[in-house]
């Protein structure tokens, strides 16, 4: 037997602005939020742990991916990728446990990148 998780869908002016699931335990499991937009709109897509922290966080304008950050056990941000609009990463980012960029560096189409801050 597979069991489901809860989950929420909530339209607006026939648009769906937001998804939502649950753990068993009733914590969140993912969430979706879309701008009630036609056309490339805003969405972030969110997964959560079973213990409530968030694990990763999307950020899409229309289709294409703007900004992915990944974040620890505690729910700190750990690690930062944003894109350019040709659907690169541009720039990569790693956290210290306090938030310090401890190693940023500017990624390129052609695979090539500079490291501007090494921890």
């Amino acid at each position: 037997m597979r069991i489901h998780p809860a989950s929420e869908k909530i339209v607006a002016a026939g648009f769906v602005t937001s998804v939502t699931e649950w753990y068993i335990n009733g914590a969140v499991k993912s969430r979706i939020t879309n701008e009630p937009v036609e056309r490339n709109g805003k969405r972030v897509e969110e997964r959560f742990r079973d213990n409530g922290f968030i694990e990763q966080r999307r950020t899409l304008s229309g289709h294409d991916p703007s900004r992915l950050e990944a974040f620890d056990e505690a729910g700190k941000l750990k690690e930062e990728s944003l894109y350019a609009r040709e659907g690169h990463v541009r720039l990569y980012r790693k956290f210290a446990a306090d938030g310090r960029v401890v190693h940023e560096e500017e990624r390129y189409p052609d695979g090539s990148r500079k490291v501007l801050k090494r921890g």
